[in-house]
């Protein structure tokens, strides 16, 4: 189970985040919107290409921290595991707070 949650640690982490803002303020999590944390990295003066880039590199080390769990899961070396776990958590910790910090142009 932790190697598909550090594989899809981009997705996890976006849908996480979305849920908690949007249930934080009385809001659907159901419902699109422009709240996810692509959009809050736009908001906080990144370019598109830059946020592509960024979850590029987020998604690329997810995948080798998944092959390298699964390597070390065959050769039965559990001990470096929890790190790519904190990893996931370190990566959540970065995109929730950005999404708390950088809000919505408002509309006037």
């Amino acid at each position: 189970m932790m190697v598909v949650f550090v594989a899809f640690t981009p997705a996890a982490v976006d849908t996480v985040t979305v849920v908690i803002n949007r249930l934080k303020i009385g809001q659907s999590p159901m419902v699109g919107g422009k709240d996810h944390t692509t959009h809050h990295l736009v908001y906080a003066g990144l370019s598109d290409f830059k946020v592509w880039l960024v979850f590029l590199l987020i998604g690329f080390l997810s995948s080798l921290f998944a092959l390298a769990m699964i390597n070390l899961i065959t050769l039965e070396t559990y001990y470096p595991v929890p790190f790519f776990v904190i990893y996931s958590i370190f990566v959540f910790v970065l995109l929730y707070k950005n999404t708390i910090k950088y809000k919505a142009p408002t509309q006037n």
